[in-house]
């Protein structure tokens, strides 16, 4: 499995714009596809600075990693395989399938071990590519 992380020091740089293109080309080549974020990512608007962020579109069999009160956050169908122990502040994160392509929102685990799960989750759900989003501020 190949881990792709876009991260960086500052919000709005383009970091999520970049892991959709990323997303989409690896999907195109008909790759399994992974993704997380350490951060909260694919909302309408950002929650800090209030402007407008690039939302997270994701095709039918895309895994994710996210907090579990934010998988009705989005208009994608999803199939939850596994919750995790690891908690955020919007509950436990969760492994679920895209079974039907819409957006999704992201928060996933926040601290190194925790993601260091994640990715070993991902890579036994045979996942070939995995993207990690988020700002380290």
């Amino acid at each position: 499995m190949q881990t792709i992380g876009f991260a960086g020091t500052a919000k709005n740089t383009g970091k999520t714009t970049t892991a959709l293109e990323v997303l989409s080309q690896c999907s195109a080549a008909g790759l399994r596809c992974a993704l997380t974020s350490i951060g909260f990512d694919g909302e309408n608007l950002d929650h800090v600075t209030g402007l407008p962020k690039p939302r997270y579109h994701v095709p039918t069999g895309t895994l994710i990693a996210t907090a579990q009160k934010l998988l009705v956050g989005g208009s994608a169908r999803l199939s939850v395989h596994a919750i995790t122990k690891i908690q955020t502040i919007l509950g436990p994160v969760v492994l679920a399938e895209v079974d039907e392509p819409g957006t999704v929102v992201l928060a996933g685990p926040n601290r190194q071990v925790d993601l260091t799960t994640i990715l070993d989750l991902f890579q036994k759900t045979s996942a070939e590519v995995t993207l990690v989003d988020g700002a380290l501020n």
